[in-house]
């Protein structure tokens, strides 16, 4: 328990200490406007590009470590129905220790949301868990268009959502959401408007 709560102080402290230097030159980073756009799906929101547009900029973004191809994907379950009666699917990619997860409209063909999962057990390992977060971030980063500077934010972000008892975080129209189980761990990013925010009571990371 002690050990668990000196983990949970140093996440919190390293979480200030990225938000205090990352805000210096830009306070509150936002996604590109052309990335993200209206949805009648549940979230109110969805990426303004498709899997395979996707894949293109993931295959530069990621680096040779992590080479995602549009032909890699494979599909986990289709013909799925959100709260709102939107139909979408979802695909996953193996690139090393780390899956790639993605779910896409079924009409409109934009991404709703991408993830990245691993073994759960592997995350006791602190320099594994250092590059699962690292990497989470990167496709945040990739997916709302944001700026490589910019990446201590999200790695910020991913370790206090990893350590803490939250399951959905929110920052610049966008949701961070953990799923956890004894065999696997996924974080994600996915697009969501501000009135579903402000009415779910989201907790915000601000700068």
């Amino acid at each position: 328990m002690k050990h668990k709560l000196r983990r949970l102080g140093l996440t919190a402290l390293i979480l200030a200490v990225c938000l205090m230097f990352c805000g210096c030159e830009n306070k509150n980073p936002l996604p590109k406007l052309d990335t993200i756009e209206a949805s009648d799906n549940s979230f109110g929101a969805r990426y303004a590009f498709t899997l395979d547009e996707f894949s293109e900029d993931a295959a530069d973004g990621l680096g040779e470590d992590f080479e995602l191809t549009k032909d890699g994907w494979e599909i986990i379950s289709g013909e799925l129905v959100d709260d709102n009666s939107i139909g979408y699917s979802s695909y996953c990619q193996q690139a090393g220790d780390f899956t790639f997860t993605v779910a896409v409209e079924n009409e409109s063909g934009k991404v709703m949301n991408i993830g990245c999962g691993c073994d759960s057990k592997r995350l006791e390992d602190t320099d594994f868990q250092d590059n699962f977060v690292a990497l989470c971030a990167r496709m945040a980063i990739l997916a709302g268009g944001y700026e490589d500077k910019q990446l201590d934010f999200f790695v910020g972000i991913f370790a206090l959502l990893l350590n803490s008892d939250n399951e959905i975080v929110s920052h610049g129209e966008s949701l961070y959401i953990k799923s956890v189980d004894d065999a696997a761990t996924v974080l994600m990013t996915a697009p969501c408007s501000e009135d579903i925010i402000e009415k779910n009571h989201y907790q915000v990371i601000n700068q």
